[in-house]
């Protein structure tokens, strides 16, 4: 009896530490301008905090009027419950796209990871009677396309048009250029991707998403260039283990951290500041223009 009292105990236990994310949209007989009610409900261990997505910027094809967000412990548990309503202008298909929760442990033991929401589509209906029929009309009467003399000078122009054509095609072969294809290795792309996103100066304008949405760009392209791996649709918890094979363990933990700290700012509408982008950017440097990094040093 004990160890089964003790089995259910770690059960409870086991479960309590799962992330869970349901949503519900009332999608029965939806009309243009009708409100469109979604509910996101997420619910982790207690000590797990959520940052939600921006649904303005992710959603599109519906208009947001309400943007709620609720938060209990229950069982201890953390609930988190985002109420959505919006409304649509126009007949179809409307998606609601899938979007990033990043999730952590707040007391600082865990990592960060990135849960996405379902993707849903919901048809919205027009408000006219589908049983109308369409207004009776007349056969048309039957006209003459042109008459002889158009004919005559649309033949004219037919073999202008022609003749210019051939004219043109015997041109082009008498004059082929020849045009040499300029071969750009890793890390040359890579330096001048760098220099166009140190003068944008997105720092400067405090507009962090875009810098790091650019950096995390430019290192993704840079290991797909130089391992032929693909990376650029991995979601950071997916990337990282294809990408630790081909690093140094010291390398990889600053990947580790660069590409969480990456999420929360392009994600969770975290908080950067000049000196933090300009250390990134330096790890970058020294990742992909590393013998550049040292001569820049010496100097």
């Amino acid at each position: 009896m004990k160890r089964f009292i003790l089995l259910i105990t770690i059960a409870g236990m086991l479960i309590a530490q799962d992330v869970h994310l349901k949503m519900d949209i009332d999608e029965q007989n939806i009309f243009i301008g009708d409100r469109i009610h979604i509910t996101y409900i997420l619910s982790g261990p207690e000590k797990h905090f959520f940052m939600m997505p921006d649904v303005q910027e992710w959603i599109t094809d519906i208009e947001i009027l309400d943007n709620r967000t609720k938060s209990q412990i229950k069982k201890h548990r953390n609930i988190v419950s985002l109420y959505l309503e919006g409304v649509a202008f126009d007949t179809g298909f409307v998606r609601i796209p899938a979007m990033p929760v990043v999730f952590a442990d707040s007391t600082g033991f865990g990592t960060r990871d990135t849960l996405y929401t379902p993707e849903k589509y919901i048809y919205i209906q027009s408000i006219l009677d589908s049983n109308i029929s369409a207004i009776a009309m007349n056969p048309p009467l039957p006209l003459h396309l042109m008459t002889w003399w158009e004919y005559l000078i649309t033949t004219v122009f037919l073999a202008l048009s022609i003749m210019l054509l051939w004219l043109g095609i015997r041109h082009h072969k008498l004059q082929k250029p020849n045009i040499e294809q300029v071969w750009e290795s890793p890390h040359d792309k890579a330096r001048y991707a760098i220099d166009i996103l140190k003068s944008q100066k997105y720092p400067e304008k405090k507009q962090w998403k875009l810098f790091y949405l650019e950096l995390t760009y430019i290192l993704r392209e840079y290991y797909e260039g130089i391992y032929f791996i693909h990376l650029h649709e991995l979601s950071t918890s997916e990337l990282l283990p294809v990408l630790k094979p081909y690093v140094a363990p010291e390398c990889y933990q600053k990947l580790y951290l660069f590409f969480q700290f990456a999420d929360l700012i392009k994600f969770a509408k975290g908080i950067a500041d000049a000196k933090q982008c300009e250390k990134d950017i330096t790890l970058i440097k020294t990742i992909v223009i590393p013998n550049e990094y040292l001569k820049e040093n010496d100097a």
